[in-house]
């Protein structure tokens, strides 16, 4: 028996080559890829992949230009609502709009460069940086007037009165029932009149206007157990005089429909996440 040695073309093409040490990061982790923005080297760890892979630094250099670019931007947004609701001719109106952009963009403080200094640059007449509630109660009075608007609730004042029959039958003897009422306008949580609850969390008390200028907080109240004893009712007994808060007044510019056009923020969620080694 013999080996006879045969050869023949495979079709296809190669070409030698030689042993090479892979790229690696700068931390010293063989490389997955390239940076598409400095072509260096990058790990997993130290680079992010989207459309295009690249490195936590040039992430870090891209954010740090679009959050200059995004203050600028909205720096120069908020500036222009400021700049408009000074050329609001009545310092009333321009009083509860610059209210009702400043509630509103508290929230967003951080976004759009609001602050209470704002209240006073759009209105400059305010005595000692604060406004009298009544003028601007009888002011929001007379344009809910010019409008048509008539109090959508009523502030009633609950009456305490005793029963015996409930008090033999083992009832408490004394209850609240409902007593005169007047139309007014509720304003929730916009009195500088605070409570407490039984939470110890202080709460706001709700203001309420009247036709007569007149703006009111609950001073005392009671309650009333309505059923099976244990569905009360709350009942308001008396009310004080109170002021205003910054949130009262935005809340009356929006009865009357002072609404703000909003500044542009411009939106960050497209830019890169750096991802931190770990």
């Amino acid at each position: 028996m013999q080996i006879i040695p045969s050869s023949a073309v495979c079709g296809h093409r190669y070409q030698p080559g030689r042993a090479v040490v892979g790229a690696s990061c700068g931390c010293g982790t063989y490389a997955v890829g390239v940076c598409a923005e400095c072509g260096r080297g990058v790990c997993g760890d130290h680079s992010h992949a989207g459309d295009v892979r690249t490195c936590t630094d040039c992430d870090t250099v891209e954010r740090e230009r679009v959050l200059r670019e995004a203050e600028r931007f909205r720096t120069e947004s908020h500036d222009r609502v400021i700049a408009a609701l000074t050329e609001v001719p009545d310092p009333l109106e321009r009083l509860l709009r610059v209210a009702w952009y400043l509630v509103r963009a508290t929230a967003l403080s951080e976004r759009t460069g609001a602050s209470d200094e704002d209240l006073h640059v759009v209105v400059p007449e305010l005595d000692g940086g604060t406004w009298e509630t009544t003028e601007v109660a009888d002011w929001f009075l007379d344009r809910a007037a010019e409008q048509g608007l008539e109090p959508p609730d009523r502030l009633s004042l609950g009456v305490k009165r005793f029963s015996w029959t409930r008090a033999l039958a083992g009832h408490a003897g004394s209850y609240y029932e409902p007593g005169p009422s007047r139309p007014a306008w509720r304003l929730p949580g916009a009195s500088t009149h605070e409570r407490v609850d039984d939470q110890l969390r202080t709460h706001r008390l709700d203001a309420y206007v009247l036709p007569d200028a007149q703006v009111v907080a609950p001073a005392g109240g009671g309650h009333h157990v309505t059923r099976h004893g244990w569905e009360y009712e709350w009942f308001i007994t008396s009310v004080e005089p109170t002021e205003l808060t910054l949130e009262g007044l935005g809340a009356l510019a929006d009865l009357l429909g002072y609404s703000v056009d909003q500044p542009e923020v411009p939106e960050l969620a497209h830019l890169r996440i750096q991802r931190s080694a770990v």
